[in-house]
């Protein structure tokens, strides 16, 4: 009896001990299998950059005791190298963009100077804005097949393409007419191409942030349009006041600079008359050439330092990983194409306003309102001016402001702008003509970006492609546009620029006003469902 009490006891507790082993042996593969499926989930993690518990990229290294997470010395050097590099490459693109604002700043006031050069009226000097726009044409189709196929070449295409602009811009001046509108062809295809270029690579290299990088984009155009202005004043042929026939040349034998706008006459006997000076233009166009060659060296010399952006920014996210939110509008895709086309219109009114006044609003006062060189020059600065300082407002007014209010904002000061634009023409006021000029390059400044930054947020994804429609759109629109303009301008009045301009103001702040209100009734709609 007691001997099987004793081997029951013995039993029991070798069941105890067996259970206790078990549950042991049962612990540790669980532990086991949750290692097994932590050290899976961190590595996938450190494959992408984004570990499970936090935002840095970190690693695991075995040193005898549990895995311990420590933030990766070389991943620090990674990603320090690579912001570098962005805005080393952003620099690079800012230069592009400054060099073509420099250029398009001085289609203008060079305008009259190089139309006499070609010894054309200006009916048939319009002309080649046009070869510019549809070289615009061309280049934003041929930007949007290839984009993709060129990704990793695109930084040695836009050096490239800066410096074959250097070339163009110094050789214009001594062409006859028909190889400068062939030179503004070209010029308009380049243009259009790294403009697309460069604009996706700012959205591409920065993604979320770079928003602030892509109104510096457009600054940089800004004041180098501003700059070149100015600069181009002192080698423009002047106005010469001079003896108007032989029989007054004994007693009137000099002739007078004109910087009044008026006829000045020192001798009561001599009649004068109005002729244009020596133009040296041509130093104009070579030190825009120059601005090219720097920024052409400024790419070179990343190149050389760094390599190419897209090819870092690869290896990158294959270490790292990526992430992109889609953006939901609450539209169907025929309505996104129906507001990408009717905000396409409404950006091809704002390319017609900004040609009319980059175009001829110099041509407008020396030759409509008799202003000299200099006056003119000077209005032209204070349109340049006033618009690169709103651009740089923009950028800080967004921080308080949504993009459609600014807008509203951009659309009413065109309606200032062109009242005092018709009171200056029908009151012969001069100075309503200067606060209209300034108050429109308020207005202007922030339309272009502000209409793809409402596409991105409230319609579709800004891509290539949907960049690359919008100026192909842009750029058929406003192709003849300074054709008609100059056409009216030669044909019946100087003062057809002031009432084209007022009806496109008038247009277009109708065309916004449509699509925001259209697009808040379909989006309220949407979201009822």
């Amino acid at each position: 009896m007691a001997h099987r009490e004793q081997t029951a006891n013995g039993n029991s507790a070798d069941n105890e001990n067996l259970t206790k082993m078990f549950m042991k042996n049962e612990f540790n593969d669980e532990q086991m299998i949750e290692k097994e499926e932590q050290g899976h989930d961190d590595c996938n993690a450190l494959q992408k950059g984004l570990p499970e518990t936090g935002n840095a990229v970190e690693t695991e290294t075995d040193v005898g005791f549990p895995l311990q997470r420590n933030y990766s010395s070389k991943t620090k050097a990674r990603n320090r190298t690579l912001h570098v590099h962005k805005i080393l490459h952003t620099i690079c693109v800012y230069s592009s963009f400054f060099s073509i604002g420099w250029r398009s700043g001085l289609h203008g006031p060079v305008f009259p100077d190089l139309r006499r050069l070609m010894n054309e009226d200006l009916a048939v000097s319009s002309w080649i804005f046009t070869g510019l726009s549809l070289g615009g044409i061309f280049g934003s189709i041929l930007s949007g097949v290839i984009h993709e196929k060129i990704r990793r070449l695109k930084v040695y295409i836009c050096c490239g393409i800066t410096a074959a602009l250097g070339v163009i811009t110094a050789i214009t001046p001594w062409c006859p007419f028909a190889s400068v509108i062939a030179l503004h062809i070209s010029h308009g295809v380049i243009t259009a191409w790294i403009d697309t270029m460069m604009c996706t690579d700012i959205a591409e290299v920065w993604g979320h942030q770079a928003g602030p990088y892509m109104q510096g984009y457009h600054l940089m155009w800004s004041i180098g349009a501003t700059i070149s202005t100015f600069s181009a004043e002192p080698f423009l042929a002047p106005k010469l006041s001079v003896p108007e026939n032989d029989s007054t040349v004994g007693a009137c034998n000099y002739s007078v600079p004109l910087t009044d706008g008026q006829s000045n006459r020192s001798n009561a006997d001599c009649e004068y008359e109005t002729i244009n000076g020596d133009s040296k233009v041509y130093i104009v166009f070579l030190i825009t050439s120059g601005v090219f060659v720097v920024s052409t060296v400024v790419y070179i010399v990343v190149l050389a330092t760094h390599g190419v952006i897209q090819e870092r920014i690869d290896s990158h996210y294959l270490m790292n990983g990526s992430s992109s939110k889609q953006i939901k509008n609450g539209l169907s895709s025929r309505m996104q194409v129906v507001f990408t086309l009717l905000l396409a219109v409404h950006l091809t009114f704002y390319l017609m306003l900004d040609s009319g006044l980059t175009f001829f609003l110099m041509t407008f006062v020396t030759s409509g309102l008799n202003w000299s060189p200099s006056e003119g020059t000077s209005i032209n600065f204070a349109f340049r001016i006033t618009f690169a300082a709103a651009r740089a407002l923009r950028i800080v007014l967004l921080k308080y402001a949504s993009v459609t209010t600014v807008l509203f904002l951009n659309h009413a000061a065109l309606i200032v702008s062109g009242t005092f634009l018709i009171f200056s023409t029908v009151l012969d006021i001069p100075a309503f003509l200067w606060v209209g000029v300034c108050v429109c390059g308020l207005g202007m400044s922030s339309i272009y970006a502000g209409i793809h930054t409402w596409i991105s947020y409230h319609v579709t994804r800004l891509t290539g492609k949907v960049a690359a429609t919008l100026s192909v759109m842009v750029a058929l629109g406003a192709m003849l546009y300074p054709v008609l303009v100059g056409y009216l301008m030669e044909r019946f009045s100087q003062l057809w620029l002031i009432y084209v301009h007022c009806i496109i103001v008038v247009v277009m702040s109708v065309d916004y006003l449509f699509v925001v209100i259209a697009h808040r009734r379909l989006t309220r709609d949407s979201n009822k469902y």
